[in-house]
């Protein structure tokens, strides 16, 4: 006769809590835990928020080059970009009047060099001696300061004066002496100027 056949009950039931116990271990430690819903991002917070938010660039002589506003800044610090609501810009200019651009939304990307501007997009700048007031809309326009440039590959309209001109894009070298390029379909209407009767 086996020494097991004299086991009292109560060893039974506990050998097999122990081999359950066991067999519930080993099955966590396989288990996989998947996120409830794999599709979901995880929600994306700014490093800080700045309200009213200004900024002012100067050049080498101390001089204004670049003032940006906006109604809020958030700063993504790993993603090296800040999200801008209601930017606003002024782009000074080394002779003549500075340029005033305002817009829904923007970006400032690459440590400050680009600024892409988002959503009823307009340039102003007031006239000269030699060009009359100039004003620009299009939907999302990228300024490059350092280069003063700005470019845009979306429907763009100017008005200068009484002169305007649509196109399907844009390049603008907005320091002096300005000058742009269209391309794409462009359409303008040329007001000839009225020289006075001596």
């Amino acid at each position: 006769m086996s020494s097991r056949a004299h086991w009292p009950r109560r060893y039974y039931l506990l050998a097999a809590f122990f081999a359950l116990s066991g067999l519930a271990g080993w099955w966590q430690l396989q288990r996989v835990d998947l996120p409830e819903n794999p599709t979901a991002e995880r929600p994306r917070f700014p490093d800080y928020v700045v309200h009213d938010f200004t900024a002012l660039e100067t050049d080498a002589s101390g001089a204004p080059s670049r003032r940006l506003s906006a109604a809020e800044l958030r700063q993504f610090v790993a993603e090296d970009l800040s999200e801008l609501d209601h930017p606003r810009m002024r782009l000074f200019q080394s002779d003549g009047p500075p340029w005033r651009v305002r817009a829904k939304h923007g970006l400032v990307l690459g440590g400050g060099e680009e600024v892409r501007l988002i959503g009823a997009v307009e340039l102003d700048r007031d006239a000269t001696a030699d060009a009359p007031p100039t004003h620009i809309e299009t939907e999302q326009l990228n300024v490059w300061h350092q280069r003063a440039y700005a470019r845009t590959d979306l429907p763009v309209q100017v008005a200068s004066g009484e002169d305007w001109l649509s196109a399907s894009g844009m390049q603008l070298w907005y320091d002096e002496p300005a000058r742009a390029t269209f391309h794409g379909r462009t359409r303008m209407l040329l007001v000839p100027s009225q020289e006075t009767q001596p």
